[in-house]
């Protein structure tokens, strides 16, 4: 009777619900449809079904991309929500933790993402993931290494390349050292060293590390352009697309520059007015095309006040002051702003009015190194020296640096007669971003000082930096005359004859030649 009861209940034990373990692939395909429908109740309750149902590493991955798909959709929360569940789960495995950790970095939850990853990181596993949540975490703040592993974040690059000469040295996997001098490069960006980074990023795609394993801000960051251009933007959004075609703009390629700032501004054209604007700046020969572009770009972002002065900077190249001067009254009293007005209304008003205004500008704004910058560059402009020298002088109270301040040192220099002074802030500059104008004011310096030799050196630079055209004429004559004035009469008419096929209109390079060549014996 027990055995016959038994036999009869026995099917309905088996096939009752509660007694089965959930199929992951029912619940995939619910939380498929939840997610088709992104109503977040139903996200909720899917999601936590797809949670009590995974067992292995390819369903927690499964439900990870959904989750990054999710939030995407506005459905905030979810990734790292999905990613620390994964990791809850019995004995995560290697890729799940990689893909949890990209989860958790994505989520703003870094700092975690990079302790998880450590151990995959030093194995030379998941490098570009720890890169990334490595980065990520110094540049927020929130990561700060071991005190008895480094004495401080400026210590992180000479461990991490240490790291990647031991590897290199005990013959471990190229990807390990490659990892090591990226991770270098990536702690000289949190240092702010961008010049380190860029070498330490140059020296790991030499030694095979994949730059595709890179976010596209972090490889901008460490300049890595080219390796940008030829990345494939199929899937890139606007942002990303607008930031790749600045990469191939810099790696020398200005038609794929053009393409992809066309396509970002297609895709939003609002968060693209910056492409706008580059494509309106690149319209060289197209008149048309570049004031339609301009007036695309202030009608996307009519409230944005770099918006507003680049399209007034442009007008006021042409010489339309007014309607720049319109534009920029809804501009704000920024900076940028306001030197752009100042430098329009410099046309009219007189000398001693504006140079007023660039004195107040700069006092008005005691923190800010562009006010003191535009102020200087205004009162230069004008030749106002003296005021120019007193206010250049305040820099050092005020502790502000800028861009371009060896000019404004070397003049204030020449003005006390100090030569020597000039030399050194002109020396400065030749060797940063104003090589040609540094090099050729150096070499006038440097002649005015009697020393040829270093005038003629100043000078060659200068040429070299001038590249062609007018300017490396103007070098190579400068130079001809200093070599000339030496007695070298052979190769002060070199010189002179390499002015003259600089820029074949300069009749005076055309005269210098034609008499130094009759010098020579």
């Amino acid at each position: 009777m027990v055995l016959r009861l038994a036999l009869a209940v026995l099917p309905f034990i088996i096939g009752f619900p509660s007694c089965r373990l959930p199929s992951f692939d029912a619940e995939l395909s619910a939380l498929d449809a939840a997610l088709s429908r992104m109503e977040r109740s139903s996200l909720d309750s899917a999601f936590r079904r797809a949670y009590e149902s995974a067992r292995s590493s390819s369903e927690w991955l499964s439900i990870l991309k959904r989750a990054r798909y999710a939030q995407a959709g506005g459905d905030d929360g979810r990734y790292g929500q999905a990613a620390r569940a994964a990791l809850a789960a019995r004995n995560p495995s290697a890729p799940v933790k990689a893909a949890a950790a990209q989860a958790l970095t994505r989520s703003g939850y870094s700092e975690e993402a990079v302790e998880l990853l450590g151990d995959l990181a030093s194995e030379g596993e998941w490098t570009g993931l720890y890169l990334e949540a490595f980065f990520e975490s110094l540049r927020d703040g929130r990561f700060e290494p071991a005190p008895e592993r480094y004495e401080s974040i400026s210590a992180l690059p000479r461990v991490f390349v240490a790291a990647a000469d031991t590897a290199e040295t005990a013959g471990r996997a190229a990807d390990t050292a490659s990892g090591a001098l990226m991770a270098a490069a990536v702690a000289a960006l949190a240092n702010g060293d961008a010049l380190a980074a860029s070498d330490y990023a140059r020296r790991a795609l030499d030694s095979g590390f994949d730059p595709k394993t890179l976010s596209t801000e972090m490889a901008w960051d460490c300049g890595l352009f080219a390796a940008l251009a030829a990345r494939y933007d199929g899937a890139s959004g606007a942002r990303e697309l607008a930031l790749l075609g600045d990469a191939a703009w810099r790696a020398g390629d200005p038609d794929l520059a053009r393409l992809r700032w066309k396509r970002a501004a297609a895709l939003d054209p609002v968060s693209s007015w910056r492409s706008l604007g580059k494509l309106a700046l690149t319209a060289i020969d197209e008149r048309e095309e570049a004031e339609s572009l301009w007036e695309r770009m202030a009608a996307a972002a009519p409230r944005e006040p770099a918006s507003l002065v680049a399209y007034a900077a442009e007008l006021g190249r042409r010489g339309s002051d007014a309607k720049a001067l319109r534009l920029l009254e809804d501009a704000g009293d920024g900076a940028e702003a306001k030197l752009l007005e100042y430098s329009l209304l410099a046309r009219t008003w007189p000398e001693g009015r504006i140079v007023a205004e660039a004195l107040r500008f700069a006092e008005e704004r005691p923190e800010s190194a562009l006010a003191l910058a535009g102020a200087l560059r205004l009162l230069a402009e004008r030749g106002r020296i003296a005021e120019m020298t007193i206010l250049f002088g305040s820099r050092s109270r005020r502790g502000l640096g800028f861009e371009g301040e060896w000019w404004y040192a070397a003049a204030a220099a020449a003005a006390r007669g100090d030569l020597g002074g000039a030399s050194a802030a002109l020396e400065s500059g030749a060797e940063g971003e104003g090589a040609y104008p540094a090099a050729f004011a150096l070499g006038v310096v440097k002649e005015a000082l009697g020393d040829g030799g270093a005038a003629a050196a100043a000078f060659e630079n200068a040429a070299e930096a001038a590249g062609s055209g007018k300017r490396r004429c103007s070098a190579l004559k400068r130079l001809g005359r200093v070599l000339d004035a030496s007695g070298d009469a052979r190769a002060a008419a070199e010189a002179f004859a390499s002015a003259a096929a600089a820029d074949p209109t300069d009749t005076e390079a055309a005269f210098l030649k034609r008499e130094a060549s009759r010098r020579i014996p």
